[in-house]
């Protein structure tokens, strides 16, 4: 089974939902990071995201092998997935409910990867985006995270939420220090 991956899903409001997220992750995050936000077609998300954070941060690049510690910036319009191989994909496919990149198709094939050691996370943005994803993470074992009704824009939270697939419910200047420590815990059961 692949190290875990922490997936992250943003839309409306989400900007900052991600820097207040991400300023807390340590560089030796013991888990890949890939972070998808619904935006217009020019994204300098992965630049405003390294000025925040001491993790590596770049934008998915087709083919690219996942590493721990490591922070993956979906482009805008295209999904974003991770084969059997732990490699990053991105495609065009059809938009999934009006998005590309969609959560719903990270977050499933995060599920598929990484089983028990997924890690969802769904942040500030209206719609029902992740929720559909946070199912397949919870039936293949992996942590849901929500955040709480802080948010700017309730809706994706509130509906992983509703949805009873939320393991945590969060404000953000908190889900660092959880994703952090569900890494660390993930990692050593797999050492065993």
């Amino acid at each position: 089974m692949w190290p875990s991956v922490v997936a992250l899903a943003a839309s409306a409001g989400g900007v900052e939902a991600l820097l207040a997220v991400v300023q807390g992750l340590p560089p030796d995050l013991p888990a890949a990071v890939v972070v998808v936000l619904h935006s217009g077609h020019v994204s300098h998300l992965a630049q405003v995201l390294a000025r925040r954070t001491r993790m590596t941060v770049e934008d998915v690049v087709d083919g690219r092998l996942l590493e721990p510690g490591h922070l993956y910036v979906a482009q805008p319009d295209h999904h974003v997935t991770v084969d059997a191989g732990g490699r990053l994909r991105l495609d065009e496919s059809p938009a999934v409910r009006f998005h590309r990149p969609s959560a719903d198709v990270l977050f499933e094939s995060v599920a598929a990867l990484c089983g028990v050691e997924a890690v969802g996370v769904v942040l500030s943005g209206t719609g029902d985006d992740g929720t559909r994803g946070a199912r397949a993470i919870k039936e293949h074992g992996g942590t849901v995270l929500a955040q709480d009704d802080a948010s700017l824009f309730a809706g994706m939270p509130a509906a992983t939420v509703r949805a009873g697939l939320a393991d945590r419910v969060l404000p953000v200047e908190t889900m660092a220090a959880v994703i952090g420590a569900l890494a660390r815990r993930k990692r050593d059961r797999a050492r065993g």
